[in-house]
């Protein structure tokens, strides 16, 4: 799932937010465990800014885009886990969008390379994870929180574990 607004702008032809939440209700109502992943999470002044901003307002008017998504999560569901993933493009990602969908908004995301990926800045997405698993555990001590495809560093900066690694996509 991700910010209603970036289902909106970016994931064309996919169900909105509510649906996806409401579905996922259904689903555990009948008995099945429960878990989301968040991703990519992205900063809301690479999409919606053609100027710079400080990286206070970035981090400001990101999180506040994401409130709707947890606040929706926890209104209908009770999830076990929560994976956490921000942009992190595959190496031919821009030439394909480039090719076919010159305007994607996607195509401002400022990354940089890190290791064998394209990421955003690791400051700002340890910061974000913080948030985002500070949000997490207001609502609901009990959820698991987890990283999708980070690193060793960020997880220990995040105050997390990544031993046993945890994820959405392991049982």
């Amino acid at each position: 799932v991700n910010a209603p607004i970036i289902c909106e702008q970016i994931e064309e032809r996919t169900a909105p937010l509510i649906e996806r939440i409401k579905a996922m209700a259904k689903l555990q109502e009948a008995g099945y465990r429960i878990r989301y992943r968040i991703d990519p999470i992205i900063p809301f002044a690479d999409l919606f800014y053609d100027y710079p901003v400080s990286e206070e307002e970035n981090f400001r008017k990101t999180v506040e885009m994401y409130l709707e998504t947890l606040d929706l999560i926890f209104a209908y569901t009770s999830p076990e886990m929560i994976t956490l993933g921000t942009y992190r493009p595959y190496p031919g990602l821009k030439r394909y969008l480039k090719k076919r969908f010159p305007a994607s908004p996607v195509l401002r995301i400022k990354t940089h390379r890190e290791k064998s990926k394209e990421r955003i800045d690791k400051g700002l997405r340890i910061k974000l994870y913080t948030w985002f698993k500070e949000e997490i555990r207001k609502r609901s001590p009990k959820t698991i929180v987890a990283l999708c495809k980070e690193t060793p560093e960020v997880w220990r900066a995040v105050g997390l574990s990544y031993k046993p690694l945890r994820c959405s996509c392991l049982l």
